[in-house]
C-alpha cells in the first residue's frame, strides 16, 4: 500500500507540475502543409519583448482569401485555440487588405499570399493548438480547414528566425486615421454612402472600411 501511495503522490505531482519545454524541443515553426489550392504553416517569434504566432498562407496564382471583414462576398476567417496549454491568444491581427471588384459587390482580401498574426499571453513555455477555417476563391469559393500545433518556450521565441516575417505582418496592419485625414462631406442616398476625403498620400489607399454589423467599404 505504501508503494501505491507513493505512485499516486508522484502522479499528482506530475499533473501539478508546470509545462517545461527544453530548448532542444522548442518548435517555433511547423512544416508547410499542402492543401489545394494553397499551403500554410504556423510560425512564432518574440517582437519587442512580446510573443506572437502567425499563420502564413501561400496561394496558387489566381486564388485569393479574405480579410476579417470580407465585404459583400466572401468567408470570414475563423480560428480556435482550444487545447492550448499555458498560452492564451488575444484578438487576431489582420494585415490591411486590398479591395477586389468582382462585379457582384466586391470583397476585401489578399491574393498570392496572406498572413494572420496571433498575439500570445504566456510565461516561460507552452503549447499552441490552432484550428481554423479560411475561404479560398477563384471562380468558386471553398472553405479550407487549417490547423497546426507548436510547442515552444520564450528563449526559443527570442532566437526565432521568423521575427522579420512577423514584424512585416505587424507593420502591415491597418493604420489609424492621421491628423491629415479629413472627411470633407458625407451623403447617403438610401443605397450608398459617399464620403469626400482629403489627406496626405491618399493615392496609395486601396480600401477604407468602417467595420460594423454592416461594413462600409470604399
Amino acid at each position: 500500500m505504501l508503494v501505491l501511495g507513493h505512485i499516486v503522490f508522484l502522479a499528482v505531482l506530475a499533473l501539478a507540475a508546470p509545462l517545461v519545454i527544453p530548448p532542444a524541443h522548442a518548435l517555433v515553426d511547423g512544416p508547410w502543409i499542402e492543401k489545394e489550392p494553397a499551403r500554410y504553416r504556423m510560425v512564432a517569434a518574440e517582437v519587442d519583448g512580446a510573443p506572437y504566432a502567425a499563420l502564413q498562407i501561400e496561394l496558387k496564382p489566381g486564388w485569393h482569401t479574405y480579410w476579417r471583414y470580407p465585404g459583400a462576398s466572401g468567408l470570414v476567417p475563423e480560428f480556435d485555440f482550444e487545447g492550448s496549454r499555458n498560452i492564451d491568444v488575444a484578438e487576431p491581427l489582420f494585415p490591411a487588405p486590398y479591395f477586389f471588384d468582382d462585379g457582384v459587390g466586391g470583397f476585401n482580401g489578399y491574393k498570392d499570399a496572406a498572413g494572420f498574426v496571433f498575439p500570445l499571453i504566456m510565461q516561460l513555455s507552452g503549447e499552441l493548438h490552432m484550428r481554423g477555417m479560411i475561404g479560398v476563391c477563384r471562380e468558386v469559393c471553398v472553405p479550407m480547414d487549417v490547423g497546426q500545433n507548436l510547442v515552444f518556450n520564450r528563449d526559443g521565441l527570442k532566437s526565432s528566425r521568423h521575427k522579420e516575417a512577423i514584424v512585416a505582418l505587424l507593420k502591415a496592419q491597418p493604420q489609424e486615421p492621421s491628423k491629415e485625414l479629413i472627411i470633407r462631406s458625407a451623403s447617403f442616398d438610401g443605397v450608398s454612402l459617399q464620403l469626400v476625403v482629403s489627406g496626405v498620400a491618399l493615392e496609395k489607399v486601396s480600401v477604407i472600411t468602417i467595420p460594423g454589423p454592416h461594413d462600409v467599404i470604399g
